[in-house]
């Protein structure tokens, strides 16, 4: 489930960077770089968890 959303993020960020490529509005731009930046906290704390969870999968053992 974890690398699902993380792929999912990923994939959400790609197409934020290709619309902000393509607009020419410096507001529009600043605002779809600024979701971007929230979109990568996402994946970053998401494979925090990811690797949390697989490190206690291996203690547990």
């Amino acid at each position: 489930m974890l690398e699902n959303a993380i792929i999912q993020e990923q994939n959400t960020i790609q197409i934020y960077q290709h619309q902000a490529s393509c607009i020419h509005e410096p507001i529009i731009q600043d605002v779809l770089n600024r979701i971007i930046k929230d979109e990568q906290l996402h994946v970053q704390i998401l494979e925090s968890f990811l690797y949390e969870y697989n490190h206690n999968l291996q203690t547990d053992i």
